[in-house]
């Protein structure tokens, strides 16, 4: 089993590489940019020359570069750094809490799509559609291995997850005439319904709510006065993972 850690947390780094390339693309496509996760490759955005592999590698690149460009000299953005050392340190976790190869690998593909979603919306207020759908399918994927629940209560899970956003938010704007609440947050619950289980959503909404109101609290305040209530919902869940792994929670 050892021999097989060095390639769990290249796995993991290389994960943290591409969310920390994904996050930056979604905040250009969010000013209106015309390029997408995949398109163009990966460039320094000063001096535009694209990456050589050597320079792709996960935190040693940034380290031998001493966190300038190769070309341009110009300063590259800690957050990757940052990222990956975060996902560094979650792959080593999951590693202690989970015995299983592909749990873990599953795992941090669901951590990698949260953690996007988590950054994205609380600096844009923006959950990209096709990373929440991709992220139901790994959270019912999880359901399948028995990771956290069970694949019926994973349906379950994502079908109420769903249908309790969208009826308040159906209440809501036939009283105040606009939505309360985004459209990908009703995705974002039924993703994290078919997480944990059915029986998980009150306690992910009332986690999530905890964290929203701090948010609201801490956050500079924007025109609008919108709340990333999905970002709250995602610390949440956090949170829930942690209370499940001490043995806190159950949910199956």
């Amino acid at each position: 089993m050892d021999i097989i850690y060095p390639f769990i947390w290249a796995f993991g780094l290389c994960l943290g590489s591409f969310a920390g390339m994904s996050i930056n693309r979604y905040q250009r496509i969010y000013a209106g940019e015309k390029i997408n996760i995949i398109s163009p490759s990966s460039h320094c955005p000063h001096c535009k020359k694209s990456l050589k592999p050597m320079m792709l590698i996960p935190i040693f690149s940034y380290i031998y570069l001493k966190g300038k460009c190769y070309f341009c000299k110009k300063e590259i953005n800690k957050s990757y750094f940052i990222t990956e050392l975060i996902f560094l340190a979650v792959t080593v976790t999951l590693i202690f809490f989970e015995t299983s190869i592909l749990n873990i690998l599953v795992l941090l593909l669901i951590f990698c799509f949260l953690y996007i979603l988590l950054i994205t919306d609380y600096n844009h207020f923006f959950l990209p559609i096709e990373l929440n759908l991709t992220l139901l399918f790994f959270s019912i994927c999880s359901a399948a291995l028995n990771i956290h629940t069970n694949i019926t209560h994973a349906l379950f899970g994502a079908f109420f997850g769903y249908t309790v956003l969208y009826v308040i938010n159906f209440i809501y704007k036939k009283f105040r005439a606009i939505d309360g609440i985004g459209f990908g947050d009703f995705i974002l619950l039924a993703s994290l319904g078919a997480l944990y289980g059915v029986y998980s959503i009150p306690f992910i909404l009332f986690f999530g709510s905890l964290f929203s109101l701090v948010i609201y609290l801490f956050k500079e305040k924007n025109k609008e006065n919108y709340v990333p209530f999905g970002s709250g919902l995602i610390l949440g869940a956090f949170l829930i993972f942690f209370l499940i792994e001490i043995e806190l929670l159950r949910f199956i």
